[in-house]
This record gives structure tokens, C-alpha cells and sequence, in this order.
């Protein structure tokens, strides 16, 4: 009986989002895996654990048995798991502590460094993967993994540091931007006391030093999010700036995306778009003119947020519904795609129908059309009332084109 092909064998043979790769034999054990895609690397070992890292050499999650690890942008790690509970598989989400992170850290660096040896030695030895994809040459491979064993407790310290120097508290962010590079035109203020928009100037720094804070990291991001439920609220010509700025730090992309990413260049980026998110804070809105300058400057998408039931969280990017009509009519007309985020509050039993059957007639009236989403919230407390709202939209995919989706904040930590 042959012996079940394992992730490392399968990926080398026909891993397609790895152009460039590579398998290293080891004596009398399983092959590994080392590839290349659009902004980041990869290494199997046989089918786990298996290790992700962006080109300048950081891990950004792994799988070592039983748990899925991120790292965040902040330097945090968040582990999961999915334990098996009165035969029900659950997701349970943690953050490391500092002991079991550096550990982690630490056992990734000599991961890498033992790779090193084991190639210089030729205890393993390469494997070029099946035509047409490119095979990775030692020097290259070692060269990829020396940058990983840089990444030493003194490193993740100074990441940390600059961080903390680069940006403020970092917001909610919508279920379309979660993998959005992050750029803070507006912020928390010092007080605590609502928010602070960036001069022109003061953005413009704020983005070379994101640029520095990511290096080679900025690759694979696909979007720009301009963060603060308040920035479309700023004036036009604040807002024009802050989008010239990101655009001209971080350009977008001049052709639309090969319909495989896989056909991208490995280190270079392909931005589509700026995305923003427009709350319930003080301030004029866009109009119709805004809405079209604003999207030949580069924006493409703006999630309003909606509350279903009694929501009184004043945190809560919630838009008010006084002219939300209009304003969604303007940016689609300006060719701006619009995302809604339901959220859903304390409702009583007996009103549950009610507030449905409210909530999806207003959002079915909105005027939505193909390219636009509708996320609910789920949360523990309110899984049965949103469920029921997701279920009562979803004829407008088949109707209208828009896509109905659940969105849980436990994706941010939260």
C-alpha cells in the first residue's frame, strides 16, 4: 500500500501559488517544503508544522500541532485553537503571553538556523519541483533564511518599539479591510476624548514610517485603509490630501490584477484601492462631487455600519440612517463600492421578528447592487437574532448581487 502524499509533496508538485520553489530531501526523513509567492515564503514539514514569513524575514502565522499562531502587526501573538466539545468543534482564541511568544519566536530563529546547517553540511538535499515552475537555488534559499534567523528576541523588541512609535490604538477594522495595510489619518486623542485628524505633514511622516516599520513586508497587501470612522467627515481638501499622500507613498496599481495572483511578481506590490469607513462622528458628509473626486484619487470601497436592535454603544462606528439612501446612491454612482456592517444589539424575544423584518426592508431598500456586501456581527449573545437577519438578506444575491456574510470581531481579538 503507498504511503498518503503529504502537504510538503503535494506543494511541490503542484502548489500553484508558489511560482518559485523548492523541496529539501533529508536522509531517511520527510521532504520539506520551501516556496515563494506574491510577498511572502513558506516551509512544510511533511504536512505539519508548516511556517509563513514576509520577505523580510518575519513569521507571520504558523501550525505547530494543535494550534494555528498569528502574528499582528503590533508584534502580538494570537493563538487558535479548535477544540472538540460535547461533539461540537469550537474556536478558541488566545493571546501569548510574553514567555510563550519569545519561545516561539526563539524556536522559529533556530528552525531556520538548523535549515542553514543541514543545507551547508548537505544533510539535505534539493529537490527542483516539476515544470513550469522556477526552482529556488541553494544561495537564494539560504540567503531567505539567514533572514529569518535575524529575528532574535533584541529585533522583535525594536519592531515593537517602532510600533508603538508608528501608530495609535489601531481601529475596528471592516470585514473587507481585515487584510488592509493600516495608515491613520485620524487617531484616538491623548485625552481620550474623540479624535484627532493628522496635518498633511504629520500624515505624510506617519507613512514613511509605516513604510520603514514594513520594509519588504508591504508586498502582499492588496488595499489601503485610511483609518478613522471620522476622516470622510474632515474637509474635502483634507481628505483629498490624505489620499494623495497614501497613494504617493504606497502607489496603486496602474492595471487591474492577473486573474491568478499566482502571476504577480514575487516582490512586487499590487495595490487595488483605498477603502475608509464613515461613523456616526461630527461633520459634513460627501457629496455627490466629493464621492467622484475621492474615487479618481484612488478610494474603493466605504463601509457605512448599521445597528440592528438597541445598540447604544457611543464606540461603535454605527452611521446615522438620516440621508444613508443618498449617500450610498452618490458613491456607487461614483463607482465606489459600498460594504454595511450590521450590528446587532440587545432585543427582546418577542421583538426579534420585528426588528428583522425591519432591518432587512431598510437594508433592501438602500440600493445595493453587484460588487457591494452585507456583513451581521455575530457575537455569543446575539447568534440567533443576527443568524436569522443573514438568512432573510440572502435573496439579495440572487436579486441584487450583494453578498450576505458573517463577520465575528473575535477575527481582531476582540
Amino acid at each position: 500500500m503507498s504511503q498518503a502524499e503529504t502537504e510538503a509533496q503535494a506543494l511541490l508538485r503542484s502548489g500553484a501559488l508558489y511560482p518559485d520553489r523548492v523541496g529539501l530531501r533529508p536522509r531517511d526523513d520527510l521532504l520539506i517544503f520551501f516556496g515563494v509567492k506574491h510577498g511572502a515564503c513558506s516551509l512544510y514539514f511533511g504536512d505539519d508544522p508548516s511556517y509563513h514569513f514576509d520577505l523580510e524575514g518575519r513569521w507571520l502565522r504558523c501550525y505547530v500541532d494543535p494550534s494555528h499562531l498569528i502574528r499582528r502587526l503590533d508584534g502580538s501573538t494570537q493563538a487558535i485553537d479548535r477544540p472538540r466539545v460535547n461533539h461540537q468543534m469550537l474556536l478558541d482564541r488566545r493571546t501569548l503571553d510574553g514567555t510563550e511568544a519569545a519561545a516561539l519566536d526563539e524556536s522559529i530563529r533556530r528552525m531556520a538556523l538548523d535549515l542553514i546547517d543541514r543545507l551547508d553540511s548537505g544533510a539535505v538535499s534539493l529537490v527542483p519541483p516539476p515544470a513550469p515552475a522556477r526552482s529556488i537555488e541553494a544561495d537564494r534559499l539560504r540567503a531567505m533564511l539567514s533572514r529569518i534567523t535575524r529575528w532574535d528576541a533584541d529585533r522583535w523588541a525594536e519592531h515593537r518599539r517602532s510600533f508603538a512609535d508608528t501608530y495609535g490604538p489601531l481601529p475596528i477594522l471592516p470585514p473587507d479591510s481585515q487584510d488592509a495595510l493600516v495608515l491613520q489619518a485620524t487617531h484616538p486623542s491623548a485625552s481620550g476624548d474623540g479624535a484627532e485628524a493628522r496635518s498633511p505633514e504629520a500624515f505624510a511622516a506617519h507613512c514613511r514610517a509605516v513604510a520603514d516599520l514594513l520594509g519588504r513586508g508591504i508586498v502582499p497587501y492588496r488595499n489601503l485603509f485610511l483609518a478613522g470612522p471620522d476622516v470622510l467627515r474632515r474637509p474635502p481638501e483634507e481628505v483629498e490630501a490624505f489620499l494623495r499622500i497614501a497613494t504617493s507613498t504606497f502607489p496603486l496599481a496602474e492595471s487591474p490584477a492577473p486573474a491568478r495572483r499566482s502571476d504577480l511578481p514575487v516582490d512586487r506590490p499590487h495595490r487595488e484601492g483605498i477603502h475608509v469607513m464613515l461613523g456616526a462622528a461630527d461633520g459634513p458628509v460627501p457629496d455627490a462631487a466629493a464621492w467622484a473626486r475621492y474615487q479618481g484619487l484612488g478610494l474603493r470601497r466605504v463601509t457605512f455600519g448599521l445597528a440592528f436592535g438597541a445598540v447604544s454603544d457611543p464606540a461603535l462606528p454605527i452611521a446615522p440612517l438620516d440621508g444613508l439612501r443618498r449617500l450610498i446612491a452618490e458613491a456607487r454612482a461614483a463607482r465606489i463600492a459600498v460594504s454595511l456592517l450590521i450590528w446587532p444589539g440587545s432585543i427582546a424575544p418577542s421583538a426579534e421578528a420585528r426588528e428583522r423584518d425591519q432591518a432587512a426592508a431598510l437594508i433592501s431598500s438602500l440600493g445595493l447592487g453587484k460588487g457591494d456586501h452585507v456583513y451581521t456581527v455575530e457575537d455569543d449573545e446575539a447568534a440567533g437574532p443576527t443568524t436569522a437577519l443573514r438568512a432573510a438578506l440572502a435573496p439579495l444575491r440572487q436579486t441584487l448581487g450583494v453578498k450576505v456574510l458573517p463577520y465575528r470581531l473575535k477575527k481582531q481579538g476582540l
